[in-house]
């Protein structure tokens, strides 16, 4: 549920790109750290190993703007796994860090203020609200 003070709080893009920047260094910082048999571990209940894991915070972070940018969202693109040459945890992050890079530039460009638009997924016809 909803904070009831912040329900109706529209940050702007560069508020919204920062918040999101600072998770995702997070996440580089912490990747960047683990060994290998850490990255090959699956989580219980889980059916992605933990390089996986990471690589999908990224690579969804990515998937957002380029939604956006196409006005679509493919399934494929939130079923990706890790490709082959993520082997350990600084190459993940090295991924991580070019997903933020492109991430900022696009938040640089973005309208000062948050434009509805609607987009689709190819497992929904139904249009989603930004």
């Amino acid at each position: 549920m909803a904070h009831p003070d912040r329900s109706a709080v529209q940050l702007p893009p560069l508020e919204l790109g920062a918040r999101l920047d600072r998770i995702l260094a997070s996440a580089e910082r912490l990747v960047a750290s683990l060994p290998i048999r850490a990255l090959d571990y699956t989580p219980p209940q889980r059916d992605r190993t933990v390089r996986d894991l990471a690589f999908h915070v990224f690579r969804l972070s990515l998937a957002y703007v380029d939604g956006v940018d196409m006005g679509a969202l493919p399934e494929a693109w939130l079923q990706e796994q890790a490709p082959a040459d993520l082997v350990d945890g600084p190459s993940v992050a090295r991924y991580g860090a070019l997903v933020r890079g492109r991430i900022a530039g696009w938040f640089e460009g973005a309208a000062p203020t948050p434009r509805p638009s609607a987009w689709t997924t190819s497992c929904s016809s139904r249009a989603r609200s930004r």
